[in-house]
């Protein structure tokens, strides 16, 4: 069943997440600053961190990716240059499953990366402990934005016409909103 089959109409839209990959970026940019100032990390751990926290960010990103796939087989994970995203396209999802696949990451990446920071104090796990809950911030607003707007709904992606997500619709008890990720 598509969006369009069930959304007659939208009672309203709201414009999310222009903004979010940017302070992304910016929150990236500043951890980078605090790592180098708190940790005092020479210049090759600054390296070493950087090139460890791109296999995290696919691990973050397939943990996602499994979670969804197991609640609904439609599942795709797409790149998306624009945003410089992996995005996954979960075409359907219930609030129960779309928070599991929300925080799935934080549990089975961010969660163990806390600990062994705390019980070793290394710099480079502080530094990839500190790249990932930045990189976690769209995950982290989502999942507080969805318990609190959008408790009980079913989710369904927005298409735009190449067929690209462009955001998704929450339909709870008849009434649709939709919430689209740039405009």
């Amino acid at each position: 069943m598509s969006t369009a089959e069930v959304c007659l109409s939208i009672e309203y839209m709201v414009k999310k997440y222009y903004l979010l990959p940017v302070v992304v970026i910016l929150a990236n940019i500043l951890v980078l600053f605090i790592i180098n100032l708190v940790s005092q990390i020479d210049p090759t751990s600054t390296l070493l961190s950087l090139a460890l926290y791109i296999p995290t960010i696919f691990a973050h990103e397939y943990s996602h990716y499994l979670v969804a796939k197991k609640k609904n087989s439609l599942t795709k994970i797409k790149f998306y240059p624009k945003f410089f995203a992996l995005m996954i396209d979960y075409v359907k999802l219930s609030h129960r499953d779309f928070l599991e696949v929300a925080v799935i990451p934080l549990i089975t990446i961010q969660l163990p990366l806390t600990t062994l920071y705390i019980l070793f104090h290394n710099p480079l796990l502080f530094s990839l402990t500190m790249l990932h809950i930045a990189s976690s911030l769209g995950d982290i607003s989502s999942i507080v934005y969805n318990v609190l707007f959008h408790r009980g709904a079913l989710f369904y992606m927005v298409y735009s016409e190449r067929g690209d997500v462009v955001g998704f619709v929450a339909e709870e008890l008849g009434r649709c909103r939709a919430v689209f990720y740039e405009l």
